[in-house]
């Protein structure tokens, strides 16, 4: 198989496998985001607050002391692919 289509293939077989396994609940979803400093953290709130808005209908409650969204946030503890 020729290498571009290749990757496609391979990252389409990657997306299926994970969907299912979000949609079973065997892993979570989990967004991603960097800013250089805090206080541009600060300021995309917002607008990361208005894109959960538009999911939080799909999100499912499973108890305990966590809501649907709780959040996490820190320092970089490793750089992938830089």
């Amino acid at each position: 198989m020729l290498p571009l289509l290749q990757q496609c293939y391979d990252a389409a077989t990657f997306a299926k496998s994970l969907a299912k396994a979000v949609q079973s609940s065997d892993v979570a979803p989990l967004n991603v985001g960097e800013w250089n400093d805090m206080d541009s953290l600060a300021a995309a709130r917002p607008q990361m607050i208005g894109l959960l808005d538009t999911m939080r209908d799909m999100l499912e409650d499973l108890g305990g002391d966590l809501s649907v969204t709780d959040p996490v946030s820190g320092t970089v503890v490793a750089e992938i692919g830089t």
